[in-house]
């Protein structure tokens, strides 16, 4: 028995998500599109990619999802549209994440996506505001646990564990994908790496 898992970007454009974010890899918000380049504090991020850890190496570019308000998206280099399934598809979205259990057929519940400060996940990251939403096979889900659209409202986010965006349950299957739109603002001046992003849920 193995679990397989893997946080997969976009990264030929096309919607196969063939890019794969290494276990030391970096998902990066930066105002270059072709390398780190820093986002003016309270602006939201214009560009999104797979670096090395070292903060060097631009393995890709993933799709780009920048907060407009609580209602439009901007994505890529798009004008901003209405946060609805009709305009935003599962290709438009920054990660892909794949789990499965190789032995057996599982089933998901009590599935949520956040960020924290890389040491508690009851903390938010701090000098940064993270949104995101999960763009289903029908649906664009942007509900906190308990906050109707908290997680696509930027005076809210996703930071710490409490605020974690609520994702759809799945029903027992081979694997099972989430498709995750996330932007980001910096509040704070400095670069700041200390930021993870964790799925959670309970298996059956």
């Amino acid at each position: 028995m193995a679990i397989i898992t893997a946080w997969k970007y976009d990264a030929d454009g096309d919607g196969t998500f063939t890019g794969v974010l290494g276990t030391t890899d970096r998902l990066v918000f930066s105002n270059n599109d072709t390398a780190l380049e820093s986002i003016s504090v309270d602006a939201w991020n214009p560009n999104s990619l797979a670096m090395t850890n070292d903060l060097v190496t631009v393995n890709g570019t993933a799709k780009n999802c920048r907060y407009i308000s609580t209602t439009e998206i901007a994505l890529n280099t798009a004008s901003s549209v209405t946060l609805n399934p009709t305009n935003v598809v599962q290709d438009d979205c920054t990660l892909k994440i794949e789990w499965e259990d190789d032995a057996v057929d599982t089933a998901l519940s009590s599935c949520v996506f956040y960020v924290y400060n890389g040491t508690d996940p009851t903390i938010a990251p701090s000098g940064v505001v993270f949104c995101a939403f999960e763009r289903t096979a029908s649906a664009i889900r942007i509900d906190t646990i308990g906050t109707v659209g908290a997680a696509w409202d930027s005076a809210v986010g996703i930071g710490g564990n409490a605020s974690a965006l609520d994702l759809e349950q799945h029903s027992s299957a081979a694997d099972h994908v989430f498709f995750i739109g996330l932007s980001a603002k910096p509040t704070a001046f400095g670069l700041n790496t200390n930021i993870r992003m964790r799925v959670e849920f309970d298996v059956s």
